[in-house]
């Protein structure tokens, strides 16, 4: 991969900055142009579990890593990401998602409905941060569309289907995911030297709108 292709976000934890702050790298260290540095404070730095949104990961932004079936606008409306539409039962609980076609996670295999059944399911077992506890099942009724089936009616239940990235079902292992986690959002994981830094490289194959960074 040519090297101005390249993304490097580096989060790097340090000892004594102030909780919650930014700081830029040293204007008097040479970068590359294409690189950004960032400091944040020890405090909410790293994911104890990793980079894993079955587990919590991102559960509360957009993962960067993984995609979503929706996100946030800077409105803070709801649009497609994953999904291309959806639908809901007269009773509210049934929610019916079309998802994009052609999509691949950062391994190149093919993120199909499969995964986001996978993904979701797998959540409501172990009980992450997000509450899928009216969540009856998720099912796959094909490759491009997922039907997700509540126990009680829920005007609400869209909004979780923002909040959780999506994993690739046959390679997915809890024990190990969020040490080295494949998605298919903008960026790809390349290292996390734990403690220190996380780099990751802009996914020249995503489908969206590519970010300027």
């Amino acid at each position: 991969m040519k090297k101005q292709h390249i993304m490097i976000i580096a989060i790097i934890i340090v000892i004594g900055i102030v909780a919650g702050g930014l700081v830029l790298g040293n204007s008097s260290t040479e970068r590359n142009p294409d690189e950004l540095v960032t400091a944040v404070g020890t405090h909410g730095g790293e994911p104890e579990t990793g980079f894993n949104p079955i587990l919590g990961w991102a559960s509360a932004s957009e993962p960067l890593i993984q995609s979503t079936l929706f996100k946030r606008n800077n409105n803070m409306s709801l649009v497609n990401d994953l999904a291309t539409n959806h639908t809901v039962s007269s009773d509210g609980k049934t929610y019916t998602v079309n998802i994009r076609d052609g999509v691949k996670f950062h391994d190149n295999s093919s993120l199909t409905a499969k995964d986001i059944v996978f993904t979701y399911n797998e959540a409501k077992k172990v009980g992450g941060d997000i509450d899928l506890s009216n969540m009856l099942n998720a099912t796959a009724v094909n490759d491009s569309t997922v039907e997700f089936y509540l126990n009680n009616s829920d005007s609400t239940f869209i909004s979780k289907l923002s909040t959780l990235g999506i994993v690739p079902s046959e390679s997915y292992n809890n024990e190990t995911y969020g040490q080295n986690p494949i998605g298919s959002g903008p960026y790809k994981f390349v290292q996390w030297d734990k403690g220190q830094q996380v780099i990751l490289e802009l996914n020249d194959d995503y489908y969206g709108k590519k970010t300027r960074i």
